[in-house]
């Protein structure tokens, strides 16, 4: 027999009006950009920063990642990732005006949380 949809939890996030709740079953862990709730005209019905669980700009989101935003883009930094020459947000952009041209760095690993924090931040204060 199939359980699996008589056990499946149901979570709420709040509408992007806020006068209702959408609900779903993706867990906050599996959440991405990739499965946001759209409508008809592919708009999103509630706010990414609510869809992810982050509580504020370079905040941790349920997925484990640390995301920087502005206007213009929002990406999310964790454990484990590549940073290559170019990236905004790098660590050896120090003045906030990168030179494209400038590769005098091999790409590095992020280590530890306080570095995904780190670069979310530097993302953040670069793409503004």
């Amino acid at each position: 027999m199939k359980f699996k949809q008589y056990i499946t939890e149901k979570y709420e996030v709040n509408h992007m009006s806020g006068k209702s709740k959408i609900k779903t079953d993706i867990s906050p862990e599996e959440r991405s950009f990739k499965n946001l709730p759209r409508d008809s005209k592919k708009k999103p019905k509630c706010r990414f920063q609510d869809w992810l669980g982050i509580k504020g700009n370079g905040g941790q989101g349920t997925d484990g990642k640390y995301y920087g935003w502005s206007h213009r883009a929002v990406y999310g930094f964790g454990v484990g990732d590549v940073i290559k020459p170019g990236s905004i947000g790098n660590k050896y952009d120090k003045d906030g005006a990168w030179d494209d041209d400038r590769v005098d760095f091999e790409p590095y690993t992020i280590k530890t949380e306080k570095e995904a924090k780190e670069h979310a931040i530097r993302f953040r204060n670069d793409v503004s």
